[in-house]
């Protein structure tokens, strides 16, 4: 191996720890920005219950769009799950 390949290698294996620590650090901040928004958008469904008029309500006022269509599903699927009657 010559000094050419020998610093090549460690140019290499620099470059590839960087790369590493760069995507864990976008990770975390994704995470970061995501853990909020869907803990707030859980403790908003289930605000709820089982009124297709109140999810209706509850939707709209968080901005929702096609709050009819995820209004439905959601409660299709409570009913079928037996949280509601």
């Amino acid at each position: 191996m010559t000094e050419f390949d020998g610093l090549l290698r460690s140019l290499l294996n620099d470059g590839l720890q960087m790369l590493k620590i760069l995507y864990g650090t976008i990770a975390a901040l994704i995470i970061l920005v995501l853990s909020p928004a869907a803990i707030s958008s859980v403790a908003v469904a289930d605000t709820w219950g089982c009124s297709a008029e109140k999810c209706l309500v509850v939707c709209q006022n968080a901005g929702g769009r096609n709050c009819s269509g995820y209004c439905d599903k959601a409660l299709r699927e409570k009913k079928v799950s037996k949280v509601c009657k």
